[in-house]
């Protein structure tokens, strides 16, 4: 799978042939309908009549209503989009049963892909305060000495089914972390621990990353979840596009 990490400013980084945008309708709220209490009883009993008739199928031949549109979602994150974040590389890639982590053969360039996909999504979002994976990688280069490699943090313990005590972050995490925001000054980091691929429904899959916000003052993890990219027939470069959109919709709106 041939997969480009690299774009110009303004596209996204993999080439698409489809629509990896995602809407979302408005939520309706209507109020309820209070009859007069002067209203006869009669009126009230025909519209009564009317209304099972209606539901029964007397209305054949007209237009069926459309569907409510679905609610929009909760953005859990929107707080931390006006300020200093550090969004940190994505670490591992977790081997699955529906085959398509076996089809790639290099996965610390498609979790490079991941991670380029979401400093584009989220770029269009937040302000400059953010900070995206190749940043932090080349501010760790800058302080090589001290500064330990983005690409390999001690993340295992945040790993979906790994136990942990409470939500302290345990070493060397912690001080990595800490060490890492020091150069950005920012409290928070979001940490996208893993990608992995699940089956969506009948021949179908999607990707899933599961990320993590920490507080580095507090040495607390703040919030978890897994975010669920589109279904797809096959593992494309869009489905990290997909997936980095999904985790964009958390924080703010699309421009």
């Amino acid at each position: 799978m041939h997969i480009v990490t690299s774009a110009r400013k303004g596209t996204s980084p993999v080439h698409r042939t489809e629509n990896c945008c995602l809407t979302r309708g408005a939520l309706a709220y209507s109020h309820p309908f209070r009859p007069d209490i002067t209203v006869k009883k009669s009126l009230l009993a025909a519209i009564a009549l009317l209304g099972a008739l209606s539901a029964c199928g007397g209305g054949r031949g007209a237009p069926a209503a459309p569907p409510l549109p679905e609610p929009l979602a909760s953005r859990p994150l929107a707080d931390m989009a006006a300020r200093p974040m550090m969004v940190l590389p994505t670490q591992y890639l977790r081997p699955d049963t529906i085959g398509w982590s076996q089809s790639i053969g290099d996965d610390r360039q498609f979790l490079r892909t991941v991670d380029d996909e979401i400093a584009f999504s989220l770029g269009e979002r937040v302000g400059r305060q953010w900070s995206f994976a190749r940043d932090v990688e080349r501010m760790a280069r800058r302080n090589a000495t001290y500064a330990p490699d983005p690409y390999r943090l001690g993340a295992e313990v945040l790993r979906p089914g790994m136990r942990r005590r409470a939500d302290q972050l345990a070493e060397p995490l912690a001080s990595q972390l800490r060490t890492l925001t020091a150069m950005h000054e920012a409290r928070y980091v979001l940490l996208p621990v893993e990608v992995r691929f699940e089956r969506a429904a009948e021949g179908m899959g999607r990707a899933v990353l599961h990320i993590a916000l920490i507080d580095t003052r507090l040495n607390r993890v703040a919030w978890t979840s897994d975010v669920r990219g589109d279904a797809t027939a096959s593992l494309t470069p869009a489905a990290a596009a997909s997936v980095a959109v999904r985790l964009a919709d958390l924080v703010a709106n699309a421009p």
